[in-house]
């Protein structure tokens, strides 16, 4: 392309200087409708990536009609620019070279007509003899800073007016001029632009502005669109939820799975109404692990169906076409086949008893069908189920009433008349037959837990026969005889050699299988026991009529704990015991229990020797709890682990513990003492706070975990009430800064400080509140009738106080009340204190969730939860065991409770939390067939328990 001007340079002197001449040159003039005034060749702008640098360059100077030398002494050094000015003075003009003088010397010699090379540093060798007179140059040596290289600078614009002047073939003065006249242009037409402009944008703007609106108009049209809708379909699915709460109500406790799953997917649906019912489904059942439903719609208790708890195997019989018994097994935890159980020789036979013993074992009863079999009686097969293998046991022909020995290594057996045998389960041999004199019909047979005893009942002459199989003989039985009309329909041994029966008007006797001598009996409230089955440690449990279960402790011959739903009324239930000692209900489903923490609910975390009567957790989640007998103990809530030291210093009882924002643990027991601690060490952090002598009734620490505030429960001085039951101190120096006398009667329960600057406390004859700036107390109520109040927590965010009283108002059980805070104003109506086996509605400890949407409470009753926004309880009370103390973690995820017996509990505080709980005790989701029966085929189906397979 054509260029007006060539700039030759050197990089090294004038790097800036070039860029800046070029951008003037194509500037300076310009007229509004091009995009440059001149067209400028300079290496840096003009050459492209090329194999031919002096080629490009060469290309450069012959299209080029000035060529501008910019001048110095690095220039005249250079051999580029040497030879650019040779090339162009071969093909040009010299007339047409315009110097610029950037550095150095241009000196002109006028007695020799060419430069003075010897003072003249700026001048290149190639321009010697070029010249027949002195050139004029432009001298720019002035200009280097940014300011001097802008045309906006008098000086610089009007050097670069005198260089341009003959590339636009007019002087500088006229070349100025028109500059001028073409900015005046150029203003004139930007105005011109600017008014037009302003004219379009006004109408623009009130186009816009009616646009806006009308998008306003539409947005909003929208967004109330799409509220309705949502408010539309938050009405579906609440409508939906409780239409699925009710359906799970309907269907009850006898199809406990499918009313678990109901009521969960009334809970993902619209928590609502739902987290309530939640809880209470897997409250009414406390202690239950798991629930299965039974395979293929068989009966659990069933002769022909039998269940291994240890491996969770079930077995039940099938006919293919009523010639060839089949035992098909099935694996309760994935509810599906496990195998299947035949053999040839079995041909004809009908198998009509099945039983599990241990080390996966099942003995099967065979009967002959008399059309089929004539000459084959039938008889006991023993099937090794690993291996799917079985072998006639000899002489078991119509033997029945099979018992396997709780080790697994003998199965007995009984005949019509009332015979027993004995095999050994190992190498399958007879060990044993014994023919009690005046034998009847066998109703029940067991062995004792360790083997030694073998006790058969009798139902002709009403009595029980007990052996001691470790004799040498076993002719010599002990002899246990019932009244007339009355005769034993099932036995199990207990301890040693109590043996329980149940008799035929649903009682059960207990006797002792050594001496035959009655040990009395046992008394269910309601319903005749129809199963019974002995369990570790003495325990014997039963299932009654009317669908209840009960654990009863042989030695003090009384119930264990409250009764528990099996899910099945009549005779249609069984139980039984795993080898790790759960307890098993086999009913219209199968029930696992866990029998250490019978009647109660929550994750069992730990065990005290006796009753936890404080429990505190600390912003790292370190849980610390405190017993009767004055040892605090801490758990790791993040690792799931028990420290292995315990902290001990206290006389009696840990009646209060707190942490500050430290992790200092504070400690307060019934000697009367504040002790503070170091949990990482074990160890004391000062001496003991002793400035009272009743028991330390609550503790709580300031914010900034500066001040520590304590409660004291009457004191045995006579003027106790005299010596001010709140302290308050400074936890760094360790003084008392402040003493409160908030009533006249009896102690102090509670006390807690909020996140800001308030101080709550309750007791006997009041319910108060104090600024900590002046200690000025305010009573939020001021009925001497009320009360006495139990409790008082606030709420993470200060806003919200929460207490509790035996009563509040007159003839009102509810008794939590919610404050707002500072104002002390209530908050709502009261809280409901839950249902309860128990009368009494108050709480002894409260505690907020972080967000401040849950509340727990401590009670007589048990521990209960609350929705914090709709004031409603969380389903009933939390286990059984009275409860003293609890709290929420940290991550708001956990709530804690310490019992009188010793246990520390933990329960989900969230609704994902209980929905988890759900899924950990049911074993399937809903079938496809029951989501449409259920929930609607308009809804997509979806997994209630992801862990589970969806059908």
């Amino acid at each position: 392309m054509p260029y007006d001007a060539f700039i030759s340079y050197s990089h090294a002197a004038d790097d800036a200087l070039a860029p800046a001449v070029q951008r003037a040159l194509q500037t300076l003039a310009r007229p509004w409708n091009r995009r440059r005034a001149l067209e400028v060749f300079r290496d840096q702008t003009g050459l492209a990536v090329s194999p031919g640098l002096w080629t490009s360059i060469c290309t450069g100077l012959d299209d080029s009609t000035y060529f501008v030398l910019m001048a110095s002494p690095e220039a005249a050094a250079s051999t580029w620019v040497n030879q650019e000015i040779d090339h162009w003075s071969a093909s040009h003009s010299i007339d047409r070279l315009l110097p610029v003088l950037t550095a150095g010397d241009w000196i002109w010699d006028p007695h020799r007509g060419d430069f003075d090379w010897e003072r003249s540093t700026a001048v290149p060798d190639a321009l010697r003899g070029k010249f027949r007179e002195e050139p004029r140059h432009l001298d720019l040596r002035w200009a280097r800073t940014e300011t001097e290289l802008d045309l906006r600078h008098s000086k610089f614009r009007e050097a670069m007016a005198q260089l341009a002047a003959p590339m636009h073939n007019l002087s500088p003065q006229d070349l100025e001029s028109s500059d001028v006249a073409r900015f005046r242009h150029l203003v004139r037409l930007r105005r011109a632009v600017v008014a037009v402009l302003c004219i379009m944008l006004a109408l623009v703007s009130v186009a816009g502005v009616l646009a806006v609106k009308n998008a306003d108009q539409a947005r909003e049209q929208q967004a109330l669109a799409e509220q309705q809708q949502a408010l539309a379909e938050q009405k579906a699915r609440l409508a939906l939820s409780l239409q699925l709460l009710a359906q799970a109500k309907v269907i009850g406790s006898h199809q406990k799975t499918l009313s678990l799953l109901l009521t969960a997917e009334a809970a993902r649906l619209d928590p609502t109404e739902a987290w309530s019912s939640l809880v209470t489904g897997l409250q009414d059942s406390p202690g239950l692990n798991k629930v299965y439903d039974l395979p293929g719609g068989a009966r659990a208790n069933s002769t022909s169906s039998a269940l291994d708890p240890g491996t969770k195997l079930y077995a039940s019989v099938t006919h293919q076409a009523a010639l060839r018994p089949v035992i098909q097994l099935w694996d309760l935890d994935s509810g599906r086949q496990s195998g299947k159980l035949v053999d040839k020789p079995l041909y004809g036979l009908s198998a009509t008893e099945l039983a599990f013993g241990p080390k996966a074992r099942l003995a099967a009863r065979y009967r002959c069908l008399k059309s089929l079999c004539d000459k084959d009686p039938g008889g006991i097969q023993l099937w090794d189920v690993a291996t799917r293998k079985g072998r006639l046991l000899p002489g078991s022909a119509g033997y029945s009433t099979l018992t396997f020995s709780r080790a697994g290594d003998r199965l007995a057996a009984s005949a019509p008349d009332g015979t027993v045998r004995v095999w050994d389960a190992a190498s399958r041999e007879l060990q044993a037959s014994i023919h009690p004199k005046g034998a009847g019909v066998p109703t029940g047979l067991a062995f004792s837990a360790d083997g030694k005893m073998l006790a058969l009942a009798l139902k002709d002459l009403g009595r029980i026969v007990s052996w001691d199989t470790s004799r040498p003989t076993l002719s010599d039985p002990v002899s246990i005889f019932f009244p007339r009309d009355e005769f034993p329909e099932q036995i199990a041994f207990g301890s040693g050699a109590v043996l329980a029966s149940r008799v035929s008007n649903g009682e059960v006797q207990l006797w002792s299988a050594n001496s035959g001598k009655p040990l009395g009996q046992l008394e269910p409230p309601s319903g005749s026991v129809v199963s019974l089955a002995s369990g570790p440690a003495g325990t014997l449990a039963t299932a009654s009529a009317n669908g209840s279960l009960r654990l009863w402790d042989l030695e003090g011959r009384q119930q264990d704990g409250p009764a528990q739903p099996s899910g099945s009324r009549g005779t249609g239930v069984t139980v039984m015991f795993d080898q790790r000692g759960a307890l098993v209900s086999a009913g219209s489903d199968i029930r696992f229990w866990d029998v250490t923490g019978w009647g109660q609910s929550g994750k069992e975390l730990y065990h005290h020797d006796s009753a936890v009567t404080a429990l505190a957790v600390s912003s790292d989640a370190i849980l610390a709890s405190g017993d009767g007998r004055g040892v605090i103990r801490l758990w790791d809530l993040p690792q799931n682990r028990l420290s292995s030291q315990s902290l001990r210093g206290h006389h009696g009882a840990v009646t209060a513990l707190a942490f500050n924002a430290d992790g200092v643990l504070a400690s307060g027991g019934q000697d009367g003492t504040v002790r503070l601690w170091d949990t990482a060490t074990g160890e004391e952090l000062r001496k003991p706070f002793e400035s009272h002598d009743g028991t330390v009734t609550s503790l709580a620490f300031s914010a900034d975990g500066g001040t520590l505030a304590a409660g004291y429960d009457k004191g045995t001085h006579p003027t106790w009430h005299r010596r001010d039951p709140i302290h308050v101190w400074d936890v760094t120096t360790g003084s008392l800064v402040q003493r409160l006398q908030p009533g006249l009667q009896g102690g102090v329960a509670s006390v807690a400080f909020s996140s800001g600057s308030l101080f709550a406390s309750a007791g006997a004859d009041y319910l108060a509140s104090w600024p900590v700036d002046t200690w000025l107390s305010k009573k939020l109520v001021e009925d001497p009738r009320w009360g006495p109040y139990t409790a008082v927590a606030f709420s993470a965010d200060g806003k919200t106080l929460a207490s509790s009283a035996d009563r509040f108002a007159a003839g009102d059980a509810r008794t939590v009340v919610l404050w707002r805070m500072p104002s002390g104003d209530q908050s709502g109506e009261p809280l409901d204190a839950g249902r309860s086996h128990t009368k009494v509605g108050s709480f002894r400890a409260l505690s907020f969730s972080p967000d401040g949407t849950l509340l727990a409470g401590a009670g007589d009753g048990g521990a209960q939860l609350w929705d914090v926004t709709r004031h409603q309880p969380l389903g009933g009370r939390l286990g059984s065991s009275p409860t003293s103390s609890i709290a929420v973690s940290p991550d708001g995820l956990l709530v804690i409770a310490g019992d009188a017996e010793g246990f520390v509990r933990a329960y989900p505080a969230t609704i994902d939390g209980w929905l988890r709980s759900v899924c950990d005790v049911v074993s399937r989701n809903l079938t496809q067939r029951e989501w449409e029966s259920f929930v609607g085929s308009a809804t997509p189906y979806a997994k209630t328990c992801p862990q589970y397979p969806g059908t």
